[in-house]
């Protein structure tokens, strides 16, 4: 955006952004006053007077600030008696000058999440500052000893979920831009390296930064493909990969992890962000497709990326094919270096793909995006996926050790289960993709149905066995086409996380105590518990009543005492797993009431369990396919069949919104009906 015109947009929006901006004033004076020796410190009513040199540089370019700071304070009603006293937090002295600081920014809401990502970096022995949005973070910051500085002054939320305050998740943004801005000029840090609460970091970013030494920013991509990265090539066509040079289209940078050195590009990059966020007369934006979207901090720095980018796409630096150079029409320039994926991992990259491990790299951070569940159910979400790949670092022995601790896991093989319906006669081996998945769901669903209620009778806690799936997740209908993400290496089958097929903020909800995949290969778990397992095998028939069962073995369509007597040997065994688990292993309970009770807990927390998407859902069109559960314990006692899919009634009555979805071969209106399509969905996986 032109100075000159940003500056004329300023003098006409003195009244509602000089409110944000004094506060911004407040909460940076309120850094520089912490910065001060006790002896030294000046009131907050002159540290603000101090802290107009922090916006100074950009004013003076553009002739001054249309309101005088005192002036400002009289149009906002704000008075020093408002703002909240945060004490002393650890001494942040320490922090100037050096080579490499990490920060993140929370409130309550997420102060468990502030908390990992404070365990990750403290693990890696680097300096860390904490942005408390409110109070309560404050609060926490302050007795785990952590160096914060209490920003809530100027964000303006509470303790509740952001994003469901659009203003103040703005303020958060221009609050987060400020403050790296200020770390750079006022503390003289070299590098500020930004990232998301939801992050969770398990390397050193330094030998990577160093690398490219004439980058001044580096940002994470939303990009779901190293292949396209490792060939880097110009015209892919590939969404969420816009960043290689040559492509005109599909840039995703996302603002959750980037870094920003000392260097006047770089913060001349941070002005402009931070004025744009405070600017009230661009807080939205209509797309072309005509919607209106709200102006978030990502969303403002891609548009100002943008603005730096010719059609044709983004222009390699002269020096390094890897950075890009960014020109804006002012004639200042920038050099961004996109962060590769592999390295610093989406969650979609990390979580779902495990691209990473696929490739026998460590990734130096993990952030958890690409979230299957709804925004006030994603903390259950992230904080499963996490724990499933041993980079949450909050549970101590209440987790892993509890008193009198007793697990059972179980296995099974889906995979032979799906193939064996793919070769039925119906399909003759050429099952397509989404019916894989939905049979798959349903096997798996039905045999989390039997090892719950056996963990109930055994009043054991169940863990979770690795989850396989045939189609990814997404909320765009695209996915449909090849059960994958466009653009992404996504191979199929693949094991997916626990919440594509389990909700898992139900089964807390419910009180279901169990564990993630992989919790006994955790090595805060007890040796004894680890080591000390029993295999029970699952016999592949079912047992004649006159027939003395063997030891450790189990059966199909076990009544309760059954299972008693058959665990009995094994009580005091820490762990036991049921190998070759296959649904229809029990019958149910003994007590009426405990079956009604247990078949209440299973529907409870599998209700809306399903796959998505395959269409937008309008004009009677869903979106979704429900996946089928086994009936309840109560109506009697059923074997597990593959899920038989109907033709859909809408078919032939779509508007043109779906018309592209409902005619991919991998759609029951198609694969249901034409041979044709079947093969082509059946080729997918």
């Amino acid at each position: 955006m032109p100075i000159a015109r940003h500056r004329t947009q300023q003098q006409n929006a003195c009244g509602l952004k000089t409110v944000v901006l004094v506060l911004a004033l407040v909460a940076v004076g309120e850094l520089l006053l912490l910065l001060q020796p006790r002896h030294t410190q000046h009131s907050m009513l002159e540290m603000h007077d101090d802290a107009r040199g922090l916006f100074g540089r950009e004013q003076r370019r553009g002739g001054g600030s249309p309101c005088s700071t005192r002036q400002q304070a009289q149009a906002s009603g704000f008075s020093t008696s408002r703002h909240r006293a945060t004490g002393t937090p650890p001494d942040l002295q320490s922090l100037r000058g050096s080579r490499l600081l990490f920060v993140t920014f929370g409130n309550k809401a997420f102060s468990e999440f502030v908390s990992n990502w404070v365990a990750s970096v403290q693990r890696l022995q680097l300096p860390f500052l904490v942005g408390a949005l409110d109070s309560g973070m404050a609060d926490v910051a302050q007795d785990q000893g952590w160096p914060f500085l209490d920003v809530s002054a100027l964000v303006q939320g509470n303790s509740s979920m952001f994003r469901a305050n659009f203003k103040a998740f703005r303020n958060m943004g221009a609050t987060k831009v400020q403050l790296v801005l200020t770390l750079l000029e006022e503390l003289g840090v070299d590098t500020v390296v930004v990232s998301d609460s939801d992050t969770s970091w398990l390397g050193d970013p330094s030998a990577h930064l160093n690398s490219y030494p004439t980058a001044d920013m580096f940002i994470s991509t939303d990009c779901l493909s190293h292949k396209l990265e490792d060939s880097w090539k110009a015209g892919h066509m590939q969404p969420r990969c816009g960043h290689i040079p040559g492509n005109g289209w599909g840039r995703a940078f996302n603002t959750g992890i980037f870094a920003v050195r000392n260097r006047e590009a770089g913060k001349l990059l941070l002005t402009r962000w931070r004025d744009l966020l405070l600017d009230p007369q661009k807080s939205t934006t209509v797309t072309n497709s005509n919607a209106t979207l709200g102006i978030t901090d990502q969303l403002a720095l891609n548009m100002i990326f943008d603005a730096a980018i010719p059609p044709g796409g983004v222009h390699a630096a002269p020096e390094d094919n890897h950075v890009l150079l960014l020109s804006w029409d002012a004639g200042d320039t920038l050099r961004l270096q996109p962060l590769p994926v592999l390295l610093f991992a989406s969650g979609h990259v990390g979580f779902v793909q495990r691209l990473p491990w696929r490739h026998q790299v460590q990734p130096l951070v993990v952030h958890a995006t690409f979230q299957r569940y709804p925004v006030s159910q994603h903390q259950v979400g992230k904080r499963a996926r996490f724990r499933e790949m041993d980079m949450w670092f909050l549970d101590g022995t209440e987790y892993y050790d509890p008193p009198g601790a007793r697990y059972l896991t179980y296995t099974h093989d889906v995979r032979s289960a799906v193939e064996e319906a793919a070769a039925s006669p119906r399909f003759n081996g050429l099952m397509p993709a989404l019916y894989k998945h939905l049979v798959a769901a349903s096997y798996q669903l039905a045999a989390y149905r039997d090892a719950l209620a056996a963990a109930r009778m055994l009043n054991r806690t169940l863990v979770l066995p690795t989850s396989w799936c045939w189609c990814d997740f997404d909320w765009t209908p695209h996915v449909l086409e090849r059960c994958k993400i466009r653009g992404s290496d996504l191979q199929l089958p693949f094991e997916c996380p626990a919440d594509f097929l389990f909700s898992l903020p139900r089964m807390e909800e419910s009180g279901v105590d169990y564990r993630v995949a992989g919790f006994l290969d955790n090595l805060q778990v007890p040796e004894a518990v680890r080591e000390r397992k029993v295999n029970m095998q699952v016999l592949p028939y079912h047992l004649p009543p006159d027939r003395q069962p063997p030891l450790a073995a189990l059966w199909l369509r076990m009544k309760q005492a059954q299972v008693m007597a058959a665990f009995q040997p094994f009580k005091d065994a820490p762990t036991v797993t049921i190998r070759g688990l296959r649904p229809g292993l029990l019958e149910g309970f003994t007590d009426a009431s405990e079956q009604r009770a247990f078949d209440k807990l299973y529907t409870d927390t599998t209700r809306e369990l399903y796959w998505c998407c395959g269409a937008h859902a309008i004009r009677g069109v869903p979106n979704s396919f429900a996946y089928e559960l086994p009936r309840p314990f109560s109506a009697g006692y059923q074997e597990w069949r593959a899920p038989v899919l109907q033709q859909p009634t809408y078919c032939t009555n779509v508007g043109r919104e779906n018309q592209e979805f409902l005619a991919y071969a991998n759609h029951p209106c198609q694969f249901l009906h034409n041979s044709t399509a079947a093969a082509l969905a059946a080729a997918l996986v």
